[in-house]
Formats: structure tokens, sequence, C-alpha cells
């Protein structure tokens, strides 16, 4: 299990819209999609044609997305709460432990450096975004 977390000076609302649009989805994981955002959704991938099933859909607080690596089982679950005024949101990835010991030992690290440049690159895009939107505002 890979967990990951990270603060984002944003309300939750505004980091939910983030991760749940189909316009931002390339910036997070660099493929356009198509999709319909709701429980037992999908979300497919245009440029592979692979596809991503969507176990839970509680705005703005859930969403959990059922994908796989060869015949192996991956959840990836977004949790987000408030925290003032930030947004926490966590990261959890299950199925990886399911591997066996030696392929583990190749993937689990590069993929858990992956998601940590995924969520630097969130915050970049939530912050500056939100400041954007705070000096317009002025």
């Amino acid at each position: 299990m890979i967990k990951k977390e990270i603060v984002l000076r944003a309300s939750q609302e505004d980091v939910w819209r983030f991760i749940t649009s189909p316009d931002h989805f390339q910036d997070i994981w660099g493929s356009r999609i198509e999709c319909v955002l709701k429980a037992e959704g999908e979300i497919r991938l245009l440029d592979t044609g692979e596809s991503v099933k969507i176990q839970n859909f509680i705005a703005p607080k859930l969403l959990s997305l059922l994908g796989g690596y060869g015949s192996l089982p991956i959840t990836t679950t977004y949790a987000l709460s408030a925290r003032n005024d930030r947004t926490v949101l966590k990261i959890t990835i299950c199925g990886w432990e399911k591997l066996g010991q030696t392929e583990a030992r190749q993937k689990v690290p590069a993929l858990s450096l992956e998601w940590e440049k995924r969520l630097f690159t969130i915050k970049q895009i939530v912050e500056s975004k939100e400041t954007i939107e705070e000096n317009l505002s002025r």
C-alpha cells in the first residue's frame, strides 16, 4: 500500500473541482479522458484506450478508482478534508502489495516517486489558480 498526503492552500471544493475535472485530469495523469463522473461510472483514457472504474464518488470528499496493472486490481483513493482554510488531500493506492517481492521492489519505489511528482503538480496548479483568482477579485 502506498499512502501520500498533501496540504493545499485552497478550499475543499476547489481541490475537488480540480481533481474531478476532465480538463485537469491530463495535468495529473498525462492523458486526456472521456468520462461520466459518478458512482459506478467509468473513466476512459483516450490516449491508451484503457478504462478505470469509479468505485466511490462522494463530492467533495472521496473519489475511489479501480484500475489495474496487468491482471492485478489497483485501487486509488483520493480523500479530501478541510483543515481551517486549507484542504488535506490523502492518496491511498492499494493492490501493489500483492505483487511478488522482487517485482514490488522494482515497481513500488518508482510509483511512489511518481505520486510525489503528481501531488507537487496538483499543489502548484491549485495554489497558483487560487492566487490568481484572489488577485483578480481585489
